[in-house]
């Protein structure tokens, strides 16, 4: 499983796109992202982390269609008691956490799933680009329930056109340094980090052999004491934007769990409009974490 960490500013693109982190862990993968806590891709193997996923306080599912497969993506929001040396520093200790789910229809695996899609013989690899931080106010409070998914009516036309142009050899990098700048000016800075299921990786099976629901990514709060709503209501209310992208091209989904209109000191959205530079809680992307780290 490759995990790469991007930025949108330009001023560090020519450093970011030297830059490649590679996790051998493929059950379990979670990096140091953003100041109040942790940002995973993939399988976050805590018992109450798991109960959370599955019984969350608010969640939301949204439709898309990868060729001709129907796929739901889920948005699961919840606050928990978590367990360990770091939560026995904290008095009523609790997380709040973000849960991103795909999910199909079935009984077939991810990877025959998306052949199927593609009437392929070959194993297709599937990209999950997500970004990091708040969107901009503007496109999070013009979020709308019949949305229903669609980044189409937020990015607007300029952007999801740069988005279909996008070239093929640029996707399979799986790095979202595609990103066109005509979707960041929407979307506002926080980078992206991005992560490529395919078949096999260092002799093991990847989560392309996984049955629904596949557990692509999770975002993690600092550990704080219970009545402290700031992370969880964050969580809940800002727009949550993923790309899944392959030999299709790239399909963005954007999704709000909680749809209330939020005022420009938000904590859910980025403070200083599109192009800021951080978030109202101290978020800021790192731009790559020293895991393994490989000049291109």
């Amino acid at each position: 499983m490759l995990i790469s960490f991007t930025s949108p500013n330009p001023k560090t693109s020519t450093m970011t796109s030297k830059l490649l982190i590679l996790l051998s862990t493929l059950a379990f993968t979670s990096v140091k992202a953003w100041d109040s806590g942790e940002y995973g891709l993939g399988y976050w193997n805590e018992t109450y982390a798991l109960e959370a996923n599955e019984h969350p306080n608010n969640t939301q599912s949204v439709p898309l269609q990868i060729g001709t497969q129907n796929f739901t993506f889920q948005v699961n929001v919840a606050e928990f008691t978590p367990t360990g040396i770091v939560a026995n520093r904290t008095q009523n200790p609790r997380q709040a956490a973000s849960f991103y789910n795909l999910i199909w229809p079935g009984g077939e695996s991810l990877n025959e799933t998306l052949k199927n899609a593609f009437n392929s013989e070959t194993t297709l690899p599937l990209c999950v680009s997500v970004h990091t931080g708040t969107a901009a106010r503007a496109i999070t409070n013009n979020y709308r329930d019949e949305d229903n998914g669609d980044c189409s009516r937020l990015f607007g036309k300029q952007c999801m056109d740069d988005l279909k142009s996008v070239g093929s050899s640029e996707i399979d990098r799986c790095n979202a340094l595609w990103m066109p700048k005509s979707c960041n000016s929407k979307i506002g800075s926080g980078g992206y980090a991005s992560t490529k299921f395919n078949s096999v990786v260092n002799n093991r099976t990847t989560s392309l052999s996984t049955m629904s629901p596949l557990p692509i990514a999770f975002y993690e709060s600092e550990v704080f004491s219970a009545g402290n709503t700031t992370y969880y209501e964050r969580e809940d209310e800002r727009l949550h934007i993923v790309f899944l992208s392959g030999i299709w091209g790239i399909t963005p989904v954007c999704v709000r769990a909680n749809t209330t209109k939020l005022s420009k000191n938000d904590i859910a959205v980025l403070q200083g409009g599109a192009g800021g530079v951080r978030g109202s809680i101290g978020i800021s992307v790192v731009v790559a974490v020293t895991v393994a780290m490989f000049m291109l």
